[in-house]
């Protein structure tokens, strides 16, 4: 959620201090809902997840979900929409969410864990990855019928539609065009769902 300051280079050229931008992006998105989406839906609901960027620590930790300023973000986002009683933000507790949509559960994380030294998806990591999960979930009595993760910066849905991976909404930046000659485009997945049939349509949202 955050660009952070892991990296040397986006301590010097971040708009703000990541404090400030984290707490501004919590308002922003708290805005944003009361704003745009209050009036017209009768419940709404997050489930957050945080990602490498807003970590606290130049090397990932895997303790404390909760040391990360996307979380920051999202505490100043849940507490601002409090008023809001259609309203609920799920901050995370570790760095995996569960969400059920009617009788389907998805397993939200941000991905970062999966190894890749190549542009693009790494889809053998990602495959592993998923079953790896699905089976740790089975044997605690849950069954996870899709996964949804980012990370890549770019969308794609794969695995007869039970593997969704977001893009990113800043598209092509100098990383990405220096260490890859490109990048994809702004874009972002919606997943609409029918009670009875489950997963009924993916659109995917071009950012201008």
């Amino acid at each position: 959620m955050v660009t952070g300051d892991i990296h040397d280079e986006l301590r010097e050229t971040n708009e703000m201090v990541i404090s400030e931008s984290a707490v501004r992006l919590g308002f922003d998105m708290a805005s944003f809902v009361s704003t745009e989406l209050v009036p017209l839906y009768d419940e709404i609901h997050f489930a957050a997840v945080v990602g490498n960027h807003g970590r606290t620590t130049r090397k990932p930790e895997f303790k404390s979900a909760s040391k990360n300023w996307d979380w920051v973000a999202y505490k100043v986002m849940q507490e601002r929409l409090r008023e809001h009683e259609q309203v609920t933000v799920e901050l995370p507790v570790g760095f995996e969410q569960v969400v059920q949509v009617f009788d389907k559960n998805i397993l939200c994380f941000h991905g970062d864990g999966i190894p890749t030294n190549m542009p693009g998806i790494p889809w053998g990591g990602v495959q592993r990855r998923t079953k790896e999960l699905s089976d740790t979930y089975n044997s605690l009595g849950l069954h996870i019928d899709h996964f949804a993760l980012g990370h890549f910066h770019e969308a794609d849905v794969v695995g007869q539609r039970r593997i969704w991976i977001n893009g990113s909404i800043k598209g092509p930046d100098e990383y990405s065009m220096k260490r890859y000659g490109g990048g994809r485009a702004a874009c972002q997945l919606l997943h609409t769902f029918h009670p009875k049939r489950g997963l009924v349509s993916t659109d995917w949202l071009e950012i201008q």
